[in-house]
């Protein structure tokens, strides 16, 4: 999971901070951006962990013989 977050990590942070810094720059309260921020860090660990999952299952089926599964 954490090569997944790695490989993400630069670009959705810079996104998470921008959009954490439109909304203080629109007027938003200090408690709405921090709860936005945490919410989107959140998000982009549960994004990084479902990505690793699916990858795992598509190596592990390409890894297994073609009749494998009927056994």
């Amino acid at each position: 999971m954490w090569q997944q977050w790695k490989k993400t990590a630069p670009l959705m942070q810079v996104f998470i901070i921008g959009l954490c810094a439109l909304a203080a720059y629109q007027g938003k309260s200090a408690g709405f951006v921090a709860m936005t921020f945490v919410l989107m860090q959140i998000g982009s660990l549960l994004g990084a962990w479902w990505g690793a999952k699916i990858k795992r299952k598509i190596e592990d089926r390409e890894s297994r013989l073609p009749l494998q599964d009927r056994l």
